[in-house]
């Protein structure tokens, strides 16, 4: 024990040398998450549109039409910046996207509206862009609602109700719906946490990779070997640990510094949060070290590892149900480290949620583990026995 942990602690100093002297390795692991984590969360600074431009085309150009367009301008999503004299002039507007949506009131609004007819208004709907299409949509809908239950509230009061029973009359039903998390409602709120979270998992991936994808390139795994005493596990603890350490450090300060600065909410405990985050970090190094073990080119490693990142992110069914996906994506996806911690990191962080409530994604990240450090050993082991000058009896016996 004592030599394997001597070892360990040769071979983690010698990976810190490699670190300050790999200008490529020490970008990955030293610069990267900073300037990604504050510069992807960034762009959803503001987490919601405001003042979204669209136009109307007030066929009617009466006063409840005019009214109508104001209470529309006065929602603080929708910014209405002029008036179409028409639907040809509407759609030329969204097509070139100088507006996002069109507002048609049809001629006889007010009159049909007074004679007790009804009448419909047409909404005309750039949806390019679903997330701001459906924010569109919403803001309207919640708009003439409004508009339509105070017409019929005056029009009771004209008919001899008082406000109460008019008010009783116009909504017999009305819905009390209460956000439980997210009560904002916006995009940087969801969105901000998981990019946070692929950031740590991915450079950590491109930084363990590049390291271990250079001791191949330069013929130096007997070196690392040797050095950690002939002990496999010290060779592969000690090779880890400050990527490990670093790792953590910067889990600690995303989800302080960061959900502070970008007013993310954290409901939940911070020990379960970097217990998680600790199990997390496991299953990630021993992808990355498995994997890197491969390749014999150092640039080569980073490359995949980089063109993993938008894989990894859909697949985890962080942006879209894993259920709503094929089968045999859905089993792929369970052995991605992103996929069981984004699920209970979500649901710790804005939900509240205790241990008791993300057990599954503990016993997945576990399994993941164990699995990662196993394999990782006896490939580890193989690649010694493929080493130049090596003895195959310290390798059999170590």
């Amino acid at each position: 024990m004592k030599r394997r942990m001597t070892g360990l602690f040769v071979i983690l100093k010698r990976e810190i040398n490699i670190i300050i002297n790999d200008i490529d390795i020490r970008t990955i692991i030293l610069l990267a998450p900073l300037f990604y984590s504050f510069f992807y969360a960034a762009i959803y600074f503001n987490k919601t549109e405001r003042n979204v431009p669209i136009t109307v085309i007030d066929m009617d150009k009466s006063t409840l039409s005019k009214k109508l367009i104001k209470n529309i301008n006065s929602d603080e999503f929708l910014n209405v910046t002029g008036e179409a004299s028409d639907y040809l002039e509407a759609r030329d507007l969204i097509y070139r996207e100088a507006v996002q949506a069109a507002v048609i009131i049809p001629k006889g609004f007010e009159s049909s509206i007074k004679s007790y007819q009804g009448t419909s208004i047409k909404l005309l709907i750039n949806s390019t862009r679903f997330l701001v299409s459906n924010d569109i949509n919403k803001a309207v809908n919640e708009v003439v609602l409004n508009f339509n239950n105070e017409i019929k509230l005056k029009t009771l009061q004209q008919n001899g109700y008082n406000y109460n029973q008019a008010l009783m009359i116009s909504e017999p039903l009305n819905e009390e719906v209460k956000f439980l998390f997210n009560p904002s409602g916006t995009y940087g709120d969801f969105i901000i946490p998981g990019i946070l979270v692929l950031i740590l998992q991915q450079t950590l991936l491109m930084g363990i990779s590049e390291s271990v994808s250079k001791e191949r390139e330069l013929g130096t795994f007997m070196d690392l070997f040797i050095k950690a005493k002939h002990s496999v596990s010290a060779a592969i603890v000690g090779k880890s640990l400050f990527y490990f350490l670093l790792f953590e450090s910067y889990a600690l300060l995303f989800f302080t510094l960061h959900f502070n600065i970008f007013s993310i909410n954290q409901k939940g405990s911070w020990l379960l949060i970097f217990f998680m985050t600790f199990l997390f970090l496991l299953p990630v190094i021993c992808f990355g070290f498995f994997i890197a073990s491969f390749i014999k080119k150092k640039l080569l490693a980073l490359q995949i590892m980089a063109l993993s990142s938008y894989p990894m992110f859909f697949l985890s069914g962080y942006s879209w149900p894993l259920k709503s996906m094929p089968w045999f994506l859905q089993v792929i996806s369970q052995f991605i480290p992103f996929t069981p911690f984004s699920n209970a990191f979500i649901r710790i962080t804005q939900m509240g949620a205790g241990l008791n409530e993300v057990i599954p994604e503990v016993a997945q990240l576990v399994i993941l583990s164990l699995i990662g450090i196993i394999t990782v050993y006896f490939r580890m082991k193989y690649v010694l026995t493929r080493e130049p000058n090596c003895d195959l009896n310290i390798k059999l016996n170590s």
